[in-house]
């Protein structure tokens, strides 16, 4: 997904101009370096093991049986990982969201069919070969499974119960796979969540809406390094 970490890269060098005098390195670490030690695809594999079927089907189905078994083993070690993350202990200092999902709405199903017909009759796999060896698994991989049935039910709502720290979630009002009910739901479950909708902006707020989201960003990291710090201080008088 070359693509997308080339969009996110030039995202945190722009937030690490004001910040960090251009160390994008730095802004990086800074705002994720705290928050998890957790292997991805687990978690990833995780929220979508009651899907193992469809993913065994649509997605693994060139591999051998024990491969895709050692994947859903992950998926358990995943589990307990998600148990322990610091995003439940209170460890990270904040997090910061782009067009979350917590589970499928009807406007999510219908531009990705739509997107489907694009990659068999238009220009999208043209246009995705650009940036990936290999655009057929990057999109059917993507594609099938939301539009299987059995991920209709797909909701990780109850995951994000545990977050104890505070939380920017970006929505643009044109995204065209969810709408303001995926962080007004993040708000419903984690108390103190900030709501950034943007107007003129679609599933990409980095990149449709730079001049909103950069400065919001750089922003809500200067309020949890100052509230870190504060915290410190006061743990220090405490041990003083």
């Amino acid at each position: 997904m070359g693509s997308v970490g080339a969009l996110v890269w030039d995202f945190f060098e722009a937030v690490a101009e004001p910040a960090h005098g251009g160390d994008a390195d730095r802004a990086f670490f800074n705002l994720f370096a705290q928050a998890v030690d957790v292997h991805l695809d687990g978690v990833v594999a995780d929220f979508l093991a009651p899907f193992a079927q469809a993913f065994d089907q649509l997605v693994f189905a060139d591999q051998p049986a024990r491969a895709l078994q050692q994947h859903f083993k992950q998926a358990q070690l995943a589990r307990r990982q998600l148990q322990h993350l610091a995003v439940n202990r209170g460890d990270a200092a904040g997090l910061v969201v782009l067009a979350p999902h917590l589970f499928v709405e009807d406007i999510s199903i219908a531009n990705i069919e739509k997107a489907r017909e694009a990659y068999a009759d238009g220009d999208l796999r043209a246009g995705l070969a650009r940036h990936h060896d290999d655009p057929d698994s990057a999109f059917w991989g993507w594609n099938r499974i939301w539009l299987d049935p059995a991920f209709r039910d797909w909701n990780i709502e109850a995951e994000i119960t545990g977050i104890r720290c505070p939380v920017l979630a970006i929505q643009g009002l044109d995204d065209e796979y969810g709408t303001l009910a995926q962080i007004r739901g993040i708000a419903q479950q984690v108390p103190g969540t900030r709501l950034l909708p943007l107007p003129g902006c679609a599933h990409s707020p980095h990149r449709d809406q730079p001049e909103a989201v950069i400065p919001s960003t750089d922003e809500y990291q200067r309020m949890m390094q100052a509230a870190q710090g504060a915290q410190m201080q006061q743990d220090a008088a405490l041990v003083a």
